[in-house]
């Protein structure tokens, strides 16, 4: 009978469905894949997460790695510290790597032709040659007067 290796077919395709693995982005990182062995992803909204999985130590991004996050590793984003379940905006529940020396922050420096390092722009002069250095911004400075 044709219906039962249909039904057969179908019926792994939903297994496999139910026991996939989830993509998990980590506030201000990369995507991880969490295993669905390790539960309920991190998920939702109120006092109390909907699931509480997030990427460990060790896992490598499947997805949005750029050698600007701190999880950039050569030519990939490895998670440095076990991720955490924490409220990532108003009462929405994400993935967040917890504060700590083990994740250097690095500041995106602003450099002048000068030789001055500013956040702003002094009154005068115009800013100019906006360009893209190891994906790094800086802003190269003319003084009002050319010097």
């Amino acid at each position: 009978m044709v219906i039962k290796p249909v039904a057969a077919v179908l019926a792994a395709m939903f297994a496999g469905l139910a026991a996939a693995d989830l993509p998990m982005s980590v506030q201000h990182d990369a995507t991880y894949t969490i295993a669905s062995s390790r539960g309920p992803i991190c998920s939702g909204a109120g006092a109390v997460p909907a699931g509480t999985a997030c990427p460990l130590k060790g896992d490598v991004a499947t997805a949005d790695c750029h050698s600007n996050l701190p999880s950039f590793a050569e030519t990939t984003c490895v998670a440095p510290v076990d991720a955490e379940c924490a409220i990532v905006t108003s009462t929405t529940w994400g993935c967040v790597f917890p504060d700590g020396e083990s994740l250097p922050i690095t500041p995106c420096p602003t450099a002048f032709a000068d030789g001055g390092y500013s956040g702003s722009l002094p009154s005068q002069g115009s800013a100019s040659d906006w360009y893209n250095e190891d994906e790094v911004a800086f802003l190269t400075y003319s003084p009002a007067g050319g010097g």
